[in-house]
């Protein structure tokens, strides 16, 4: 029985610190100057999204700012562009994202730049919230919090608290001056920064691999939960298990050249789960429904600290998502490992 209490402690104690660090007070600073930004907008077989994508970049109440497509693929895109007055580049071939956004770098002459993906949707003040950051010399990169938009089925409407999930915990990232990670759906990035890490890693997961070499530069990621960008997320099971695998294969490769940054953030994110999770398996064989309510209640914290209190949409979460695409994504990161084994 003790196991059962010491998970229960361990987990809502957790959840009081990731809430109770994140909501701490963060001195932003004010945009000092408005220097000119590229918008780089990576499209492969986007036609059908890219129209509404490019319509919100347009929107932007930044006044100094320049878009450009690089277009993988052979679709209606160049033509969705020109209508739109906006440079496209088409590529002949496939490149890949990473060496398609490093090819429309060198089209680029401006400080900094945002990163799009041709799905997603930003909102029109994103700009003005996300420079200001970059006043701190040691700041690299800049990112949004991120929603999922459509959410038609419960596939999606999970993957949206999957989303909040990762927000709670940027947050209390923030308490110790950068985040661990960043989801390259959109990112702001200072050019120079860019340039000096050898541009984006061509991997299965550059954002992640980009991350890693950001910190382990000594610069800085930082959160800005205040502005939203909307993003599609797999409605299916279908959809989902191939995006997790990606991630899990491209973190494996990814971890195999380069190590996290053993950081206060990285330890509070983490250390307490592995905890939890060896305790769980003893407290199964003790009182099994206490140890599901404790997990509940951890996990209802944190969504409540993201203004998400549905308690059946979190109670799936726990007991259905979360366990699915864990196992995905350690699944992944296990072949990933083979891959480079067999490989190297």
């Amino acid at each position: 029985m003790d196991f059962v209490w010491a998970t229960g402690m361990i987990l809502i104690f957790h959840a009081a610190l990731v809430i109770i660090l994140g909501r701490a007070p963060r001195k932003k600073p004010k945009l000092k100057h408005r220097p000119p930004v590229t918008i780089i907008i990576p499209s492969y077989q986007n036609e059908k999204t890219i129209g509404k994508t490019l319509l919100s970049a347009k929107a932007l109440s930044y006044p100094e700012k320049e878009i450009i497509v690089v277009n993988d693929s052979k679709d209606k895109t160049p033509e969705i562009c020109k209508s739109l007055g906006i440079y496209c580049i088409q590529n002949q071939k496939k490149l890949g994202k990473a060496k398609a956004m490093n090819l429309a770098l060198k089209h680029t002459k401006t400080e900094f730049l945002i990163f799009l993906d041709a799905d997603a949707l930003i909102e029109r003040n994103a700009l003005e919230k996300m420079l200001p950051w970059f006043e701190n010399p040691e700041t690299a990169v800049v990112f949004p919090k991120f929603v999922t938009r459509g959410r038609k089925t419960l596939i999606s409407k999970l993957t949206n608290l999957e989303n909040l999930y990762h927000s709670a915990f940027f947050r209390m990232h923030m308490f110790f001056g950068s985040a661990l990670s960043f989801r390259g759906c959109c990112c702001m990035i200072k050019r120079k920064t860019l340039q000096e890490l050898g541009g984006w890693p061509e991997e299965l997961t550059e954002d992640f691999a980009l991350a890693l070499k950001t910190q382990n530069k000594g610069y800085k990621i930082v959160y800005e939960p205040d502005t939203k960008v909307s993003v599609i997320e797999p409605e299916s099971l279908k959809e989902l298990k191939p995006q997790r695998t990606r991630w899990g294969r491209g973190a494996a490769r990814v971890l195999k050249k380069q190590k996290p940054p053993k950081t206060p953030q990285f330890f509070i994110h983490f250390l307490p789960y592995t905890v939890s999770l060896f305790l769980s398996l003893f407290a199964l064989f003790f009182n099994p429904f206490l140890l599901v309510i404790f997990w509940f209640i951890h996990f209802y914290m944190i969504f409540l600290s993201e203004k998400e209190t549905n308690p059946v949409l979190v109670f799936l979460f726990m007991l259905f998502y979360a366990p699915l695409v864990s196992v995905i994504y350690i699944t992944a990161r296990w072949q990933g490992s083979l891959d480079q084994r067999w490989s190297s």
